[in-house]
């Protein structure tokens, strides 16, 4: 951002703007239009529709409907409609948003819900082009367990934001509109009463009371601010700065009171260090006003120097080379600096596990040098495997400091190899490359990614990002092949297997409508997302695609989410979309088996909800040209800690009773799948347990293969919070130390039963290894000790393998935590 580089809004370059509601027409909006929309998270949601325009949802955990629209006009959407709730709804949200695009959102809003009774609501929300009828929907989203009433639902339409009236209470609190609809260049977005004014030649934002304005900024993690703000009129304010959608997690949240006049008033902020050190983030600002009050600017300026607290910073190298990784009983010289230390005190460096127990405390004699900058020096050899963090204390008292962990694993070397057949493939959507202008380059550190990848036992990649092998991309004009095998060529040399999907048709042969070949879009919801007019076409781009990688890539996934906006039907070509899709996987099938027999072809690739479209698709004979089929299994995963293998057993369980039916054998896979956002530190604890009890229950449950979604860095585009293997600027995560167990203790085994019960919430399952002997893992709702028979007495692992305890024969300590038993 640079010492100098000032945020400011509202300082000048406004013209005058005022807000002038012009009401174009009202319509209700007809809930007989409502559709659940909570399969993809494995829910669903009771619909009883009422007398009139009204309804009850009934919630048992999630629920998302939405409401299909009419067509609707640029401008300003203003959705209005009285809410009630019974019971744990914990919170509500609303959105405008395409229906076939769940990524693309006109704005959305928190609704507040803290009274009782019947509450009125009102969402303004800006669109810049025209939808059709039935193109866009509002959305709502609830968590919790009980019943939402909803009634006297419409849409209006206004050529600008509706201004209400000021509230007679202050305590009331109004709808905000969504932060990323701005209404001009460099101006935040009003909410209900907020506008743009100008007096004595200066812009001011009035606030008519009680009402706020937001806007968004980036700021950079481990930096200090002063955040002045300038006004008058006796103003009070609340300044609120958070992380997007996340107010509750505010690094800024206070009360200002301006004097009369023009004031500036200083405040300090100091971004977490929740990530790496000087590494951006966006954060949102949200100002509140409870009075009527002029607010000239707002400033957020980097500071350029330290203020008189202590701070320390320590690295860990060997040989001068920074490290993250390291493998114990390998020395570490650990180096600690801090400035502005008194002259006397007690200088302490702790070492911390996973479980915030010390497990290494040193006393250092601080050298001091004439820049105010204290520093020291000492060896430190680990014991054990696991996720650590360093802390330096003055006298007890923590000391601020930027991020100085230490993952401690199995180097890729230490992890066991045998001749064992594994009966399990775990691979991941791995970012080891780069974009630029559609086409994909290598990550400058691509070979560290996939090194490190392999020795946390991911073993393939499923080519989805990046885009390789989309027809769109092979071959963008007739006959015009543009195959780009950096993607593919480094990571087979790296001894990964890779899926390639065969999916997106080039535009010049898509089915598409004429106004959708019109459009810019690729994919999905563009033409891309249509099958080809001509069968031929697609056959050539198979074969053409198969045949140029036949020696690189061996496993071909056919469309991924055919039940989804991924596939699309032109009503003028088209039928059913399993008609469709059935035609292409078995072209794609027999030209990938005639280009090379040992073509593994996979077809299904469906939604968590698409366990309809995939039964329909066995029963018209998709079994007959797939070696194995597969799933999206992402509402499954966050069931994993509480049902183990029960979390797949009814997709997998219905693949496998109509495998059955026909005397066919294919396998089960589960090509994408996460827990979402893992975060970094010890708050990655829960996720990155679930992640691996997820793997470990998929593999009880018969699933064959797993590819992890994903393994982007953060601000991958889309995906603003969606990394599940790498942090930022190489910080490790939790799950990288329980994926680096996972390798070394039963990446080469075979399963072998379920020992526990599911269904009662004790997760204990046996796995072969290669010399007879084996592996336990498991965990249980509670602390519990589970008595089989069948077990021998032994030695009990932590999550990272580190031995803990031996255990007596037919007595398993299961913990609420993932455990080993060997």
């Amino acid at each position: 951002m640079g010492n100098l580089k000032r945020y400011r809004r509202f300082a000048g370059g406004f013209s005058l703007f005022l807000i002038v509601a012009a009401r174009l027409f009202s319509a209700d909006i007809s809930v007989s239009s409502v559709c659940d929309d909570s399969a993809w998270a494995n829910a669903s949601t009771g619909i009883v529709r009422e007398d009139g325009n009204s309804l009850v949802l009934d919630i048992g955990g999630f629920s998302q409907v939405y409401f299909s629209l009419p067509a609707l006009n640029a401008g300003v959407q203003i959705i209005s409609f009285e809410i009630m709730t019974e019971g744990q709804i914990e919170n509500v949200s609303t959105a405008l948003r395409e229906i076939r695009e769940p990524w693309t959102f006109y704005g959305s809003s928190e609704l507040q819900l803290e009274q009782d009774g019947w509450k009125s609501c009102k969402v303004q929300i800006r669109i810049k082009e025209a939808l059709e009828a039935g193109k866009s929907g509002f959305f709502m989203m609830s968590r919790g367990v009980g019943k939402l009433k909803l009634r006297k639902l419409s849409i209006n339409h206004s050529e600008s934001f509706e201004i209400s009236a000021p509230p007679e209470s202050a305590s009331q609190t109004p709808l905000l509109l969504n932060s990323h609809f701005q209404l001009g260049a460099d101006a935040w977005t009003f909410s209900d009463g907020a506008r743009l004014l100008n007096s004595e030649n200066r812009n001011y934002v009035g606030f008519p009371g009680n009402l706020s304005y937001a806007d968004s900024v980036r700021l950079y993690y481990g930096m200090k601010y002063l955040i002045r703000i300038s006004g008058s009129s006796e103003g009070r304010f609340r300044l609120i700065i958070a992380p997007p959608g996340r107010f509750n997690h505010a690094v800024f949240n206070n009360e200002i009171s301006l004097k009369a006049g023009d004031l500036s008033i200083p405040f300090e902020l100091k971004v977490p260090v929740s990530g790496a050190l000087k590494e951006e983030s966006l954060f949102n600002i949200q100002i509140q006003s409870s009075s009527a009050s002029k607010l000239y600017s707002v400033e957020i300026l980097p500071l350029s120097c330290a203020d008189s607290r202590p701070e320390a910073v320590i690295a860990c190298s060997s040989d001068s080379v920074r490290l993250t990784y390291s493998s114990p009983g390998k020395p570490i010289q650990v180096k600690v600096s801090a400035t502005s230390l008194p002259d006397y005190g007690n200088f302490e460096v702790r070492l911390m596990d996973s479980d915030n127990n010390i497990v290494f405390r040193k006393t250092l004699e601080m050298q001091r040098s004439d820049t105010n900058i204290a520093s020291a020096e000492f060896q430190f050899s680990p014991e054990r495997y696991g996720y650590f963090r360093w802390a330096c204390f003055l006298n007890g008292e923590k000391l601020a400091s930027p991020p100085a962990e230490l993952m401690i694993v199995r180097d890729s070397g230490e992890i066991e190899k045998d001749s064992l057949n594994t009966d399990f493939i775990l691979g991941a959507h791995l970012g080891y490359w780069k974009e630029s202008q559609d086409k994909y380059s290598l990550a400058p550190n691509a070979g560290e990614i996939l090194e490190r990848a392999a020795s946390w036992g991911i073993s393939a990649i499923r080519l989805h990002p990046p885009l390789t092998t989309k027809w769109w991309a092979v071959e963008p004009e007739p006959g015009i092949w543009t195959f780009n095998d950096l993607p593919v060529e480094l990571p087979r040399k790296k001894g990964m297997q890779l899926m390639g999907l065969l999916d997106c048709t080039a535009k010049y042969a898509s089915s598409a409508p004429e106004k959708v070949l019109a459009s810019k879009n690729k994919w999905p919801d563009g033409w891309g997302a249509y099958p080809a007019k001509n069968i031929e076409d697609w056959r050539n781009y198979v074969a053409k695609t198969s045949g140029h990688w036949r020696n690189q890539i061996k496993i071909w996934e056919v469309w991924n989410e055919p039940d989804h906006s991924f596939f699309q039907m032109n009503p003028e070509y088209h039928k059913f979309k399993t008609d469709e899709y059935l035609k292409l996987l078995k072209v794609a099938y027999l030209e990938a088996k005639s280009v090379n027999p040992d073509s593994f072809v996979v077809a299904g690739a469906v939604t968590a909800g698409g366990a309809k479209f995939l039964k329909t698709a066995i029963e018209k004979g998709m079994l007959e040209y797939c070696d194995a089929v597969s799933f999206h299994g992402y509402g499954r995963t966050m069931q994993a800690d509480a049902k183990g293998a029960e979390a797949f057993s009814d997709i997998v369980g219905m693949i496998k009773s109509e495998c059955a039916k026909r005397s066919l054998k294919k396998q089960i896979w589960d090509s994408e799948a996460g827990v979402g956002s893992i975060p970094e530190g010890i708050a990655g604890k829960y996720l990155s347990q679930l992640a691996l009890k997820s793997i470990i229950a998929r593999r009880a449950a018969g699933i064959s293969a797993f590819f992890i979604y994903n393994g982007f860095k953060k601000d991958y585009p889309g995906h603003d919070d969606c990394r599940m293997l790498m942090g930022y600027a190489g910080r490790p995560l939790i799950i990288q130390g329980l994926l680096s167990a996972y390798a070394a203790l039963l990446g080469n085994t075979v399963y072998s039963a379920n020992l526990g019960d599911d269904s009662a919430g004790i997760h204990l399952y046996s796995f072969r290894r290669a010399d007879g002997s084996f592996i336990l893992a498991g965990w249980a709702g509670k602390d519990t000790v589970l008595k089989q028979n069948l077990v021998k007495a032994g030695m009990v692992l932590d999550q990272f393998g580190n031995p803990q305890t031996a255990f007596e024969a037919g007595e398993i300590p299961l913990s609420t935590q993932l455990r080993y038993f060997k």
